[in-house]
């Protein structure tokens, strides 16, 4: 039997913040999962935006318009990636950062309707890889592409009803897998330097997450939301 729940769809469903996101979710929303993975609902290739616009076009043929489009997805390079040069390294964290941003908004343009009302976020970090010598900072540079891009998208599809917001993560927040005894180090020396004492959990995130896309929150659109414990503002990124 179909569910009347609303949909929310998870882009980079694999991650610890997405898959929190959808256990506060998951109790008032049906959730359908994109990503790499083979046990994400649907498998979206991050190489080029018309595939991925035609993997977002076919899901809302089966499944209807979403109330939510959450991106959680971020470039971990591996070691191999790392011996790449700093424009192949970055062009890399594009295609998974930025793509999906690009790709949706088109695909939802594509249909051709109106009063879509979707309420898009997408989770950018504030902190950077580290390649040769510790810079540039990568990460940095993603973000700052999203932030550009962010008055761009909505605009696009503002006449449509839709919001676009940017949550800005540090690299710092507390998942809910195990840590490792040196990480969990590291993240009590970095709570000294967050205002409240203490780095948000995965649970905080999506606790605001649910605020977001709520209808109160139509009002807020094209806005980058620093969403951690005042760290890179006060704190001292190391």
């Amino acid at each position: 039997m179909k569910s009347n729940k609303l949909i929310v769809w998870l882009v980079g469903a694999t991650s610890p913040l997405a898959q929190s996101i959808s256990q506060e979710l998951a109790p008032d929303y049906s959730i359908i999962s994109f990503g790499r993975n083979p046990s994400c609902d649907r498998l979206v290739d991050l190489t080029s935006t018309e595939a991925m616009q035609t993997v977002f076009r076919d899901c809302i043929k089966d499944t209807g318009v979403p109330k939510a489009i959450l991106f959680c997805q971020r470039f971990r390079p591996s070691k191999l990636d790392l011996e790449l040069d700093s424009l192949a390294l970055l062009s890399k964290a594009t295609t998974v950062e930025v793509y999906p941003l690009l790709a949706i908004n088109s695909a939802l343009l594509s249909l051709g309707l109106t009063d879509l009302n979707v309420r898009m976020i997408v989770f950018s970090s504030t902190v950077a890889l580290q390649g040769h010598n510790r810079s540039p900072r990568y990460y940095s540079v993603t973000k700052s592409i999203v932030a550009g891009l962010l008055p761009v998208l909505t605009s696009e599809v503002l006449h449509l009803g839709c919001t676009w917001n940017c949550i800005l993560l540090s690299e710092f927040f507390k998942g809910n897998k195990a840590h490792t005894f040196q990480r969990l180090k590291q993240l009590a020396k970095v709570s000294k330097q967050h205002v409240q004492g203490k780095i948000p959990r995965v649970e905080d995130i999506a606790s605001f997450v649910r605020f977001l896309i709520g209808d109160t929150a139509v009002y807020m659109n094209g806005e980058s939301i620093v969403f951690d414990g005042g760290y890179i503002k006060y704190g001292q990124d190391n």
